[in-house]
């Protein structure tokens, strides 16, 4: 694989970079509701999302954050299972 990407014009190191990043991503499947998330980093991951490649550069994707407790609450109503609905309302930020 390493070597197909660089064929694409990464180098090794960018290559082996992105693998390691690839391979160490995970789901977060609890969150501490009383431990925020800083309004920087949100604001970084804001910002590499919408530099983030799409297909024909259309950047399909749009961001809605919701802090709100209360807010949380409600959009976990429309989550399809108990658990998904644990997630939202416990997760700092949805």
């Amino acid at each position: 694989m390493l070597s197909r990407l660089a064929r694409r014009g990464l180098t090794s190191d960018a290559a082996a970079a992105f693998r390691d990043v690839v391979l160490a991503r995970r789901a977060a499947r609890a969150f501490d509701a009383a431990r925020g998330i800083d309004d920087a980093v949100v604001s970084e991951l804001c910002e590499l999302t919408r530099r983030a490649p799409s297909s024909f550069n259309l950047q399909p994707w749009k961001l809605v954050l919701v802090k709100s407790p209360a807010q949380r609450a409600l959009l976990g109503r429309a989550a399809l299972s108990e658990s998904n609905r644990r997630r939202v309302v416990d997760a700092p930020l949805a």
